[in-house]
């Protein structure tokens, strides 16, 4: 069985996408990626796996260059004649749904991983898009098997008829390495509050300055930490300037994008992620859980996914800073706290999202849809059966 993975970046690819591919892999599927050229190329090769570059821009509107796309992502559908097609965000959804159609590929997999800035950002430019946005969902996703990351978006598709409900799957995160991310015990010297994402204003990264600064005035020696990169291509990525502006004056310290998470998570204390981006399941939160770490979220679709209020952390009202500062102190002045919601991370993410269980979920989504190809017989000849 051959399976065709469709992302807008080489990292998406290698961070999101090759742990689950590499299980995929020992159960019989040959798999092809493509994205655009990165630095990641040399990592998904080097794992095995054959690559091959497509042409586009994330967020460009130039007609005659997104039809190129188009016509270069068919071409490569029609010459690597895959049985599978798996997409990756909304315009590789729709893109790749489209040339799928023209390639006559047998079946196709939409996965749905957050909505992004078109339907988070409160933005005029934002707004203006998201009608659109809704538009080639619509269009994209009607001969698709759809997975999901939470029931928020699940529902919401289903019920607006985007998606059919029987084609619509919920496989909570893109998994996490437990014997990558181990549990750590809790730092008994400095105390570090870390946030990981790229910098983005919807991912709460103001609401996580705005509360360090009232943290620090009780607790001055504790450091609030910032693990990602700027996101250039994203209308809501904050400046380097910005983020250096507020390391000067003390309240944050931004490390860039960080490799080594697991080193990063074992240094902490606990996690904070206000974010009010339409996430899917942050792969930061459930790493942290995995690292047996207290987490602090909004009640956000995604984000409440990985977080029993109370049990393994804190669930805030979004762009409340206030809040958030509030349950950061709850945390700092009970240590066995800490150590009881850090444990209870780690018994949730064994149970709920562990890179094998979301790598069998995925393989019973491609399954589902082979079986219903053979019983409307699109495929009899197919006989493959990837092992369990």
């Amino acid at each position: 069985m051959k399976l065709l993975c469709f992302a807008n970046t080489d990292w998406y690819l290698y961070n999101y996408r090759m742990p689950i591919d590499l299980i995929l892999k020992e159960k019989g599927y040959t798999i092809v990626m493509v994205s655009p050229p990165g630095k990641y190329v040399k990592n998904i090769k080097a794992a095995g796996f054959r690559w091959r570059p497509i042409t586009m821009s994330r967020c460009g509107m130039n007609p005659l260059r997104e039809s190129s796309t188009i016509r270069q992502l068919t071409n490569i559908y029609e010459e690597e004649k895959p049985d599978i097609v798996h997409h990756f965000t909304i315009k590789c959804n729709l893109y790749g749904s489209i040339a799928a159609r023209l390639a006559h590929v047998p079946i196709v997999i939409d996965s749905i991983a957050g909505l992004g800035y078109v339907f988070a950002s409160p933005a005029i430019k934002a707004r203006l898009l998201r009608p659109f946005g809704y538009w080639s969902y619509k269009l994209s996703l009607s001969n698709s098997k759809v997975i999901f990351q939470n029931t928020e978006d699940r529902f919401r598709f289903v019920s607006n008829n985007y998606v059919k409900e029987k084609d619509a799957y919920l496989i909570k995160s893109s998994g996490v390495d437990l014997a990558k991310f181990l549990p750590q015990p809790i730092p008994q010297d400095q105390i570090n509050i870390l946030l990981g994402s790229r910098m983005l204003w919807t991912k709460g990264i103001g609401e996580f300055v705005e509360a360090a600064k009232i943290v620090k005035k009780q607790y001055p020696q504790v450091n609030f930490l910032l693990a990602g990169d700027v996101d250039s291509g994203n209308p809501s990525s904050i400046t380097p300037e910005k983020l250096r502006s507020w390391e000067d004056q003390g309240y944050v310290k931004w490390l860039g994008f960080q490799e080594n998470m697991p080193e990063l998570l074992k240094n902490c204390h606990l996690v904070c992620f206000p974010s009010k981006h339409t996430e899917g399941t942050p792969k930061f939160l459930i790493e942290a859980a995995a690292t047996a770490r207290p987490i602090i979220t909004t009640q956000n679709r995604g984000c409440k996914e990985v977080v029993d209020d109370n049990v393994n952390g804190f669930l805030v009202p979004k762009g409340e800073h206030i809040s958030l500062a509030n349950a950061i102190f709850k945390l700092l002045n009970n240590r066995s706290l800490v150590e009881k919601m850090g444990m209870m991370s780690r018994i949730k993410a064994e149970k709920e999202f562990s890179l094998n269980k979301v790598a069998h979920d995925t393989h019973q989504v491609y399954s589902n849809a082979l079986q219903e190809l053979r019983e409307n017989m699109l495929m009899p000849n197919l006989d493959f059966q990837p092992t369990n």
